[in-house]
């Protein structure tokens, strides 16, 4: 009797550890499944100086990894570096020293977004919600202004300096896209909303964050636009016929007239435009950054037309400029940056990314007004063209009128006929030994 009272407590013990073992399971189990990223659209939100900046964006999986998609009007941002590790998201944008981290539960994201700006690292509160598919009002209002057509924008910074702009938009009802256009290039693809005379707009693909607030009177915008912690106000007037002058911001050749320039390539190893590698080629020099938007949209243009006409006797040199002090960690963005956009061509690391910086490197300029700036020069080491900035394909025709532009030019300089006499060998480009710290030892920066 008293072996059958132990058995049965003894079995009623190995009851009670199964049943929770058995509910551990069932806690893990659905911790699992709750942790795990849900495929599908969701509405992301990022907590910035100016406010709430929304955008959406898609997760799929492919080959069997998770891909988001970041949606700006037209555009849509593949993101494939992700890594999902006991319910948390690391996401590392294309071309950007940027990251995503988010804590997952079912379809509610919470984290944050790091980007580099000017000031250094800026980081970001994130949220996202799967589901939502509006921007800034989840219902249309019934009478909207209308902010259709072009628009001739001044920019001012909180310094007091004045940039000017026009601006483009296309209007569905409340729904808005277009793209602010500068003399260093556009401010890329652009998506928002609007209800009565507010007017807003935001763009995030992982490089930059971009928030416009406005009011709209009539024939007149007024408001306020957030680039990651800049801050700066603008107004507008409708204007058909608003243009930019295209010359104010194009740098001129200083001294006899020749471009020269010695800088390090990723190897360490210092280049010359003077090097024989380059005598009796037509050359493109671009003077660019990596956390710069237009100079992404050149180096995708650049990678083409190089691979296109390299066997023509077309070489590009890319003067990186970059926020990264050491020249490992700028090497390391430059490197995402090449694999990004297929670069073929050379990149050469020349200094901190700031204009003045720049100005100060490239002497045989009077100054560089904005990243990037575009050099032509042809086969006897003549510069023939100079160009600021680089507009991308949000900016629609301007796009296609630059990159014909840029093409005309190129296989003008290729098909003079000094061009193709091999034995032309009048290179009159020059010297000049520039000291730089990144060729020092590994250790050193820039």
């Amino acid at each position: 009797m008293g072996a059958t009272r132990i058995g049965g407590v003894v079995m009623r013990a190995f009851i009670r550890s199964v049943s929770a073992l058995l509910v551990v399971a069932a806690v893990a189990a659905c911790g699992y499944f709750y942790n795990s990223p849900r495929l599908g659209s969701y509405r992301g939100v990022l907590a910035t100086p100016g406010g709430d900046l929304p955008f959406l964006f898609d997760l799929t999986k492919e080959a069997g990894r998770y891909v988001l998609y970041i949606i700006n009007g037209e555009q849509r941002t593949r993101v494939s570096d992700i890594d999902v590790t006991h319910g948390t998201l690391h996401a590392r944008f294309p071309g950007f020293p940027s990251t995503l981290t988010a804590d997952i539960h079912r379809g509610e994201w919470q984290g944050n977004v790091s980007l580099a700006t000017a000031a250094g690292e800026q980081r970001l509160a994130f949220s996202a919600k799967q589901g939502a598919g509006y921007r800034f009002f989840s219902t249309a209002a019934t009478d909207n202004a209308d902010v259709a057509g072009r628009w001739d924008v001044s920019f001012v910074n909180d310094n007091g300096a004045a940039t000017q702009a026009i601006a483009e938009f296309q209007q569905s009802h409340d729904q808005v896209t277009g793209t602010f256009i500068t003399a260093a290039g556009d401010h890329g693809y652009l998506a928002g909303q609007v209800s009565g005379d507010d007017f807003l707009l935001s763009s995030f693909t992982g490089g930059r964050a971009r928030l416009y607030k406005a009011r709209i009177d009539g024939g007149n915008i007024a408001g306020e636009y957030w680039n990651g912690n800049e801050h700066s106000r603008w107004q507008a007037r409708r204007d058909a016929n608003a243009d930019l002058d295209s010359n104010a911001s194009i740098p001129k050749l200083t001294g006899n007239g020749i471009f020269n320039f010695t800088f390090p390539g990723l190897d360490r190893v210092p280049v010359s435009l003077a090097d024989m590698r380059f005598q009796g080629k037509v050359v493109l020099v671009t003077v660019a950054s990596t956390w710069s938007s237009s100079s992404h949209d050149e180096a995708a243009a650049l990678a083409s037309l190089y691979e296109q006409y390299r066997g023509r006797g077309l070489e590009v040199i890319a003067l990186m400029f970059e926020r990264a002090q050491a020249f490992d960690k700028a090497a390391e963005a430059l490197t995402r940056f090449r694999k990004e956009y297929g670069i073929g061509y050379l990149t050469l690391l020349a200094g901190p990314a700031d204009l003045e910086a720049a100005s100060a490197a490239l002497p045989s300029l009077d100054r560089i007004y904005a990243f990037p700036t575009t050099l032509f020069i042809d086969r006897q080491g003549v510069v023939r063209k100079i160009h600021t900035g680089f507009n991308g394909p949000a900016s629609g025709e301007r796009y296609r009128q630059t990159e014909a532009e840029f093409r005309a030019l190129i296989e003008q300089m290729l098909n003079t006929s000094e061009g193709r006499r091999e034995s032309t060998r009048n290179f009159r480009y020059a010297v000049r030994q520039t000291t730089q710290e990144w060729m020092g030892p590994s250790t050193g920066s820039g």
